[in-house]
């Protein structure tokens, strides 16, 4: 009942902020992003991740909430659940190997949602850019545009997220290439995009993966 009413309150507190016609995603994302307590946001996270889930299902056309969603599925994997899956004692391999797929699980509901972020914009996308054909990944990457980019960059940081903690899934490593090219993409459109933050994701991908896999010093 406790977690119920916490999620009911932020439900309510973004309703005001999607109230707002001005209101942008980095706006509703700096509360998460500029927080210095890391013991506050593991308390904050799961509770705020799922009322802006269900604020996604309430109003589904509301593109800020698509990226905010998925932003916020990366960053809980990453951070909260990865992160502390690669702490843990070898002695502790079943736990660790458990909360890994747990992360990528997280991950490939961040990349879901930047999917269909995208579908809903532009028709065909994920078909298209998932098809193998190269000139019809093509036909979607060119589609998109600088406003795009922020949404870009969450669709292939959660696809090589997930990559990362499970590299022999047949299925992530037929995205691969679809989520290089979209990141390549994003940063042709937008280079400096916060703070480089594109250029760091295909640098780790590319200096670590086996050449087999796609990587390339």
């Amino acid at each position: 009942m406790k977690i119920f009413n916490k999620i009911i309150f932020i439900v309510l507190i973004c309703c005001v902020f999607f109230s707002c016609a001005s209101t942008k995603t980095n706006s509703l994302m700096a509360p998460v992003m500029g927080e210095t307590d890391s013991i506050l946001m593991g308390d904050m996270m799961p509770v705020a991740l799922k009322a802006v889930e269900i604020l996604h299902h309430a109003s589904p056309k509301t593109k800020p909430i698509h990226e905010l969603t998925a932003s916020l599925y990366v960053m809980y994997a990453n951070a909260f659940v990865q992160h502390k899956a690669d702490l843990m004692e070898s002695s502790d391999f079943e736990l660790q190997y458990s909360e890994k797929m747990r992360a990528k699980m997280h991950y490939l509901r961040g990349r879901d949602y930047s999917l269909s972020y995208f579908d809903r914009k532009y028709k065909n996308f994920s078909k298209n850019l998932l098809s193998k054909d190269p000139e019809l990944e093509q036909l979607a990457l060119k589609k998109l545009k600088v406003k795009d980019v922020p949404a870009a960059y969450w669709l292939g940081a959660a696809f090589l997220g997930a990559f990362s903690l499970d590299p022999l899934d047949v299925d992530m490593l037929s995205g691969v290439g679809s989520a290089l090219a979209v990141l390549e993409r994003a940063a042709e459109l937008d280079p400096s995009y916060n703070n480089g933050a594109i250029w760091d994701v295909l640098v780790a991908f590319y200096a670590g993966a086996p050449a087999e896999f796609g990587g390339n010093v």
